[in-house]
């Protein structure tokens, strides 16, 4: 397949994906940064010592996203942000769904 087969909407459709894909984790980048901030200034070091190294990590901080565990910090910020990557995560796996299903239609 060349670029000329493309469909016309896929280009807008993938890079609008890719856009949405970098903001969460933009966004995950941003919480995981203030939750060790946290962490260091309260010197817990048991809890919200998260690093994107591993898929264990990333499902441990995804189980931190989806549960109320922010709210005990009494962070804003840290609020805001949970609450980006809780949008932003289902908007890019629905998109990246869309985008992979889609091409594989055109194949």
């Amino acid at each position: 397949m060349t670029a000329q087969q493309l469909p016309v909407w896929f280009l807008p459709a993938f890079f609008s994906t890719f856009v949405v894909n970098a903001a969460y984790l933009a966004c995950t980048f941003g919480l995981e940064t203030r939750l060790n901030a946290i962490r260091d200034r309260f010197g817990d070091e048991k809890s919200f010592s998260f690093s994107g190294a591993s898929p264990v990590q990333v499902f441990k901080m995804l189980r931190f996203v989806y549960s109320d565990r922010h709210l005990a910090l009494r962070d804003s910020l840290a609020s805001a942000l949970t609450w980006a990557v809780r949008i932003l995560f289902m908007v890019s796996l629905a998109g990246t769904s869309a985008v992979v299903v889609l091409f594989a239609v055109m194949l």
